[in-house]
């Protein structure tokens, strides 16, 4: 049995071929899609935690939160999750001890949290109860309708690369 940590750090550039050993997992947390398409899956072992995609509905079931599977002949996908297609094999095994700060990043992978949005009038008065000498800083999103762009653009030619 392979871990989540390796499947994360092998090179395999194969990113097309299924994954040649198997893994047994702890199923986190899951995340039906908007189109009721595809199933996000919050995966965890000792080692670590992955996102898994599935697209076939007939596995949709058999990922039950907080239950150990063992997954063979997925496909690791380019941004360090793992592809469930038809192909790929799903067994339940017997549960195992993951700590708690690995589900929550198996949790967190399914589940985004939407950063803080503040309004202009809020944030300047932040800017203005706020003093430069306070080592206290806060990273803000600024939501609002742009009003004007203006873009300068100067070219210069030689009349050789025109004829």
């Amino acid at each position: 049995m392979d871990t989540i940590a390796n499947i994360k750090t092998s090179s395999s550039s194969r990113h097309s071929l299924p994954y040649p050993k198997g893994v047994r997992v702890l199923v986190v947390d899951k995340k039906l899609s908007e189109d009721s398409n595809r199933l996000d899956v919050g995966l965890a072992d000792a080692t670590g935690s992955i996102k898994m995609l599935c697209f076939e509905r007939k596995f949709f079931d058999k990922f039950v939160p907080n239950k150990a599977v063992i997954l063979r002949n997925f496909i690791k996908g380019y941004s360090r999750c793992i592809i469930f297609k038809k192909t790929s094999m799903v067994a339940p095994a017997h549960s195992f001890d993951v700590p708690d700060e690995i589900k929550n990043q198996a949790r967190s992978l399914i589940q985004l949290v939407a950063a803080n949005t503040y309004s202009i009038p809020t944030i300047k008065q932040m800017a203005e109860t706020s003093t430069t000498t306070s080592g206290e800083r806060k990273l803000v999103s600024v939501e609002g309708t742009i009003t004007m762009v203006s873009l300068r653009i100067t070219i210069f030619l030689s009349l050789r690369s025109i004829y």
